[in-house]
């Protein structure tokens, strides 16, 4: 009896081990395998597809050790949702065809739920603390290697292929990755020095090597980050200044300023809505002519009916609608309980994730990037952490007072 108790017991300890490293573990082979497909692509090898194969890996080993789905019935509501509407869609390639292409954007689509229920059920509060931790360790190797592709002008660290614009991401493998990864790090470190009153130098190197990324993206976070900054916290000033420092550095680059200058003159060309959403709004246009008077019939404004391997606007919400029709409320209802809920319970997460959706809107594939879900709900769930300890110092120093519950 006592060996058979004591087989569990070490069992059960085994087990703990293995999900306070899944984690981390996970998260370095995605960073490994965008960085192997970086190099590769760079080095104009023919295979650069590392990442997928790491994604597709771990989708496999989720479905064998898979125990309960939260929220199945909404996935498979979506996924009959998908299905139906592309039989509806009048490809031109055929129905399967189209079926079989669109494949790749479901699984886009559904992969951030398939991480969140698997952190959900598989890892420890240590493990999504150690996880954190190695998000951190990833962040600052990068921007240390943003700053020395910036210094050196080393092409494998820019983010356009043959610098046709100004930008270093280091080892992150696309511009829209890099882009939303700093800023959901960005109002990770700037929150918690709020709430802790604690300094840190990420807050500076995080900043400054964000400015390098030379997205739009994320120069547009950066003006409504300050705005926030400066008028409601002293740490604007900081922030204003690391900024300052940051214009200064790639002004002196004469190459650089001159291809921030040429940028503009899109503004001067074609106008704001163009410059702003980067010729989207021509191809929003050109998307939804296509459906309307070649691929929709009317069951697809209803169920939508995306073609997207052909087409598609690039701007998340939009792009919503053309894959869900509808059912985009379902999408949007799952994200929101997914990751959205806990930036709603202090004032600098609710501003800055409406921040985020609204660049969302603007363009980049933020619903559909498999790498930038995995840093968001790591990120994220530091958030809702710090609210069940608040809640239970809040039980602690008040049990007689009733306290809300929490979700």
């Amino acid at each position: 009896m006592t060996n058979t108790s004591d087989i569990m017991i070490l069992k059960r300890r085994k087990s703990l081990r293995v999900n306070e490293n899944i984690l981390a573990i996970i998260l370095m082979l995605f960073f490994i395998s965008e960085s192997l497909s970086k190099i590769l692509y760079m080095s104009n090898l023919s295979f650069n597809r590392v990442s997928a194969v790491v994604k597709i890996g771990f989708l496999v080993y989720y479905a064998f050790i898979l125990k309960n789905f939260k929220g199945l019935k909404w996935i498979i509501l979506l996924s009959i949702v998908f299905f139906v509407s592309q039989i509806f869609v009048l490809n031109p390639d055929g129905w399967m065809t189209g079926l079989c292409e669109n494949l790749l954007y479901f699984a886009k689509y559904m992969y951030i739920f398939i991480l969140a229920n698997f952190i959900k059920d598989y890892s420890t509060y240590g493990g999504k603390e150690k996880a954190l931790k190695f998000v951190l360790y990833i962040i600052r190797w990068n921007s240390i290697l943003i700053l020395i592709g910036f210094v050196f002008e080393i092409d494998l660290f820019s983010t356009y292929l043959g610098k046709q614009r100004f930008g270093y991401d280091g080892l992150i493998q696309v511009n829209s990755q890099a882009s939303f990864i700093y800023i959901f790090i960005l109002i990770y470190v700037f929150n918690n020095w709020i709430n802790n009153k604690t300094f840190s130098l990420d807050i500076i190197l995080f900043t400054l090597s964000g400015l390098f990324i030379g997205t739009k993206t994320l120069y547009l976070f950066y003006v409504f980050l300050m705005i926030y900054l400066l008028f409601y916290f002293k740490l604007g000033k900081l922030f204003f200044l690391v900024t300052i420092m940051g214009g200064i550095l790639i002004y002196l680059n004469l190459e650089t300023f001159i291809s921030i200058m040429n940028s503009f003159s899109l503004y001067r060309e074609r106008g704001m809505l163009t410059f702003l959403f980067s010729f989207r709004n021509d191809l929003l246009i050109e998307t939804y002519n296509l459906a309307i008077n070649n691929y929709w019939s009317w069951v697809n404004y209803i169920l939508g009916g995306g073609f997207f391997y052909k087409i598609r606007t690039e701007m998340a919400f939009f792009d919503l609608y053309l894959f869900w029709g509808i059912f985009s409320i379902v999408y949007l209802k799952m994200y929101y309980d997914a990751v959205l809920k806990v930036y709603f319970n202090e004032n600098f997460l609710m501003y800055n994730i409406c921040v985020v959706l609204f660049i969302a809107f603007l363009g980049g594939n933020f619903f559909t990037n498999a790498v930038i879900s995995f840093y968001i709900l790591i990120i994220s769930d530091q958030f809702k952490n710090r609210k069940i300890l608040n809640f239970k110092k809040t039980v602690e120093i008040c049990p007689t007072k009733q306290v809300d519950t929490l979700d």
